[in-house]
Order: C-alpha cells, then sequence, then structure tokens
C-alpha cells in the first residue's frame, strides 16, 4: 500500500490470500472486512493504529486488537 493512503474501504483486500500486510503511517481509518478472509499472519503499523473498525481482520489467524506501531503477531 501506498504511503499517503488515508483510509482502507469496506472489503478493499478481502480475500487475496494475504499473508503479511504493512499498513503507511497515513492511514487513519481501516473498515469493516477491510482484509477478511485472508491469511494474514502479520500485520505492522508504520503509524498509530488509528481507527480499525471491529471485523477489519474477520476469519483470519490474526487480532489486530493489541497490535501497536511497528509491531506485528503471528499465530
Amino acid at each position: 500500500m501506498p504511503e499517503g493512503l488515508e483510509n482502507i474501504e469496506y472489503t478493499a483486500f478481502e480475500g487475496n490470500n494475504l499473508k503479511t500486510v504493512t499498513i503507511p503511517s497515513t492511514v487513519t481509518e481501516i473498515h469493516r472486512y477491510a482484509f477478511a478472509s485472508n491469511q494474514l499472519q502479520s500485520v505492522i503499523f508504520k503509524g498509530d493504529r488509528g481507527k480499525i473498525k471491529k471485523r477489519a481482520v474477520w476469519s483470519d489467524m490474526i487480532k489486530v486488537d493489541s497490535l501497536k506501531k511497528d509491531q506485528s503477531t503471528f499465530s
């Protein structure tokens, strides 16, 4: 995703078999189901988490609730 992106819209990356994603520092909002039905094992935020809607990563293997800047999690 390019730096400068501010919002990740509803279902933007749904069902793309993504395993890792890096969220640019400019993103302030991630909408519901933005990364739903992927294979996410790692999410890295280059800036503050901003506003993450519930179920942004629905049915993926990770939870973003506790993630902070420059941090990822693996299942």
